[in-house]
């Protein structure tokens, strides 16, 4: 059950961090930005001022998962119903 509620809670910031395509709906197949992901996991900065250079070395990393299982394949642009 703890594995289920932790998948579920990175799923969500994962998709509330997705930026919006022209519509205004999450593009949900686009990377993320790490940083913005974490701080929507975490609501705020304050975890990250104990670590000095932890902003400048992770500003450029980017993260995007959509479900948790491994593609040997790209996952197509748009994506099949």
């Amino acid at each position: 059950m703890g594995e289920l509620a932790a998948r579920f809670l990175l799923l969500t910031a994962r998709d509330f961090t997705a930026p919006l395509d022209k519509e205004g709906h999450p593009n949900l197949l686009k990377p993320v930005r790490l940083l913005d992901f974490l701080r929507t996991l975490f609501g705020n900065n304050d975890w990250c001022d104990k670590y000095e250079n932890f902003e400048k070395v992770f500003r450029g990393a980017y993260v995007n998962f959509t479900h948790w299982i491994s593609t040997r394949k790209f996952l197509p642009k748009t994506p099949s119903r």
